[in-house]
């Protein structure tokens, strides 16, 4: 795993979050917005269709120009310069959002995205984007190399990203016992050399195929 900073005045996506929801503090988005907040414990299949993941990803298909252009000008002018230049790698055309409300977890297995129930294809790099200070126990868990089960909490400030393997390295959630709603995004990299055209597996979340025009986008 890698960590960079970057400007948050110029990538100001928690300015665009605050304004979409209506809040102050992103932090406590779940006393915002209490009844929003699911009223039993999530599970597996519920974890990315909170209503908060609904309005979120109704206001981003309508489309939500501001977000979309904001989110290509930083895989373009950030990411790029990372990964070895913007004409070698594809990108998830829109990111995933992510909310580990307190009590809650964000993720429910212990996974990683090319196994059975996630079915990524193999080669991608994983961007962990954190809009609020990650604590120990409202931010992902993982291995350093897969296998190796010696999981430590990605513990990023606001301002910071992490590229790491995502896809090979199994990660996880705790439950958020810090009281702080923690709000992220992640989204996935793959070098132009390992894209697989006629990859058949389509994505569990948003059931698009894992090519370019669906799953996958470039610049």
């Amino acid at each position: 795993m890698k960590i960079y900073t970057y400007d948050t005045t110029i990538f100001d996506f928690r300015k665009l979050l605050l304004e979409h929801f209506e809040c102050s503090d992103l932090q406590k988005l779940h006393e915002s917005h209490s009844d929003w907040v699911p009223k039993k414990e999530l599970t597996f299949s519920e974890e990315s269709r909170t209503l908060f993941h609904k309005n979120f990803y109704e206001k981003l298909s309508k489309p939500w120009s501001d977000f979309i252009e904001l989110y290509r000008s930083f895989v373009e002018k950030q990411i790029a310069s990372h990964v070895g230049g913007e004409s070698k790698f594809i990108f998830q055309a829109l990111p995933s959002f992510r909310l580990h409300l307190p009590n809650e977890k964000a993720i429910h297995k212990v996974h990683f995205d090319s196994d059975e129930d996630h079915r990524h294809p193999p080669g991608e790099k994983n961007v962990f984007l954190p809009m609020t200070d990650c604590l120990p126990n409202n931010t992902l868990w993982a291995e350093s190399s897969p296998g190796k089960c010696d999981f430590s909490p990605m513990l990023l400030s606001y301002g910071e990203y992490a590229v790491w393997d995502g896809n090979k390295c199994a990660h996880y959630n705790k439950s958020n016992t810090e009281k702080l709603t923690r709000v992220s995004f992640d989204f996935r990299l793959l070098a132009k050399s390992d894209y697989d055209p006629t990859y058949e597996r389509t994505s569990y979340t948003s059931s698009t195929k894992f090519i370019l025009g669906e799953y996958y986008d470039e610049l």
